[in-house]
């Protein structure tokens, strides 16, 4: 194993003693090369100033691997989640002769949404504390969890569970009210007033896959088992949130929470006609169910872009060489197959946009057939693997 020589002696006001760093390891840091200062991602010593001694023979090594692979999940699920949100986000535009048979509070491109607060995996590792008393008020709020409303996570739900699939991780789904904080909120308006405030909100979650441990004794378990009792949020701006509460694999939730239920309320099978179990079809009705209004249209159009999505995601990591080697790459690897993505995605959801808006606005009286005939044509075996992964 390689390893880096780092010398320091520092004094420690937590343990009452000096701290001596011996080696760093160079395998699964995930920092710039050279950035030996933030290379212990979560290492830190409570006083903030020292750092724990690492030893690969205790299991470090693979500790801070999936630490970092949950910390890339994370930037991986905030950069997509924002992008496709910003390429395809709908605003009312006043002045235009809207379809009766179209919602009319979305029907354009609204500004572009940000993100209050959070750390990109390329960065240099944050070494403060989880939730920083010298972050804005607004940042703190958000800074406990991942933040996420539905049309997040469904949107990036079929390309995690993919991800993850036959790792050492598991995606799953949880509804907590995070700690220590009663809100999270999703996005600010170009104002800079907070808006959508949630006292349940969802947030995804990575934890061990316990399924494949058989023991049951607390005593025996390794440590990854101890932390997968919890859950692993999915934070980028911190790596570790314990929540003494029970994880829900992703599948149950769509089942359960969509799936099986029509917008009245009444368990039913016929909204599968869409595009099957867990598509965002159904989050959307399951979101919106107490609503009057006719969201058949805006989540035929949600169909389309993840579709768009999930099938440029998948082909290009599989150009990468898989979603082991994506994961597991280089620190510098890692941030420019990330830029490839990116671009991917963009030219994938923005060649999408223009066969939507071209439902909207020239077929006028058949939106709904329309866009129903572009959804079932949008199908690709990128989306079709990724749904497969989220089922199982």
């Amino acid at each position: 194993m390689e390893r880096q020589t780092f010398h320091e002696t520092i004094h420690c006001d937590v343990i009452g003693s000096e701290t001596f760093l011996l080696t760093i390891c160079t395998k699964c840091r995930d920092v710039p090369e050279g950035d030996i200062d933030a290379a212990l991602i979560n290492w830190v010593c409570s006083c903030g100033r020292c750092w724990k001694v690492h030893q690969a023979e205790d299991g470090d090594c693979e500790k801070q691997r999936l630490k970092r692979t949950v910390v890339r999940l994370g930037d991986f699920q905030y950069r997509f989640a924002e992008l496709v949100n910003s390429l395809t986000l709908m605003e009312v535009v006043d002045g235009y002769q809207y379809p009766a048979d179209f919602e009319k509070r979305r029907a354009f491109p609204a500004h572009p949404t940000r993100v209050l607060y959070k750390r990109d995996a390329r960065s240099p590792a944050a070494q403060e504390a989880p939730i920083a008393m010298t972050l804005p008020v607004e940042m703190r709020k958000q800074a406990a969890a991942v933040e996420n409303c539905v049309g997040a996570v469904v949107s990036l739900s079929p390309a995690l569970a993919w991800l993850t699939k036959g790792s050492e991780l598991k995606f799953q789904e949880l509804n907590i009210r995070p700690k220590p904080v009663g809100q999270v909120l999703f996005w600010n308006t170009d104002s800079g007033q907070l808006e959508r405030p949630a006292n349940i909100h969802t947030v995804l979650v990575v934890s061990p896959d316990n399924d494949r441990r058989e023991s049951s004794d607390d005593t025996e378990k390794q440590w990854w088992e101890k932390i997968g009792d919890a859950g692993w949020v999915l934070d980028p701006t911190f790596l570790q949130y314990s929540f003494e509460t029970a994880v829900q694999p992703i599948f149950e939730y769509l089942w359960t929470r969509v799936w099986a239920h029509d917008a009245t309320g009444q368990t039913t099978s016929a909204l599968n006609s869409v595009d099957g179990f867990g598509s965002s079809f159904h989050h959307d009705l399951e979101l919106n169910r107490d609503s009057d209004s006719d969201l058949t249209a805006v989540a035929l159009v949600n169909e389309v872009w993840i579709r768009a999505m999930d099938n440029a995601l998948y082909h290009q990591i599989e150009d990468l060489g898989g979603r082991d080697v994506f994961l597991n790459s280089s620190h510098e690897d890692f941030g420019r197959s990330q830029d490839l993505l990116e671009r991917a995605v963009i030219s994938a959801v923005r060649e999408a946009r223009d066969s939507v808006d071209a439902v909207l606005f020239l077929r006028e009286a058949t939106i709904i057939d329309s866009l129903r005939w572009l959804v079932s044509t949008s199908w690709g075996c990128g989306h079709g693997t990724m749904m497969n992964a989220l089922q199982k």
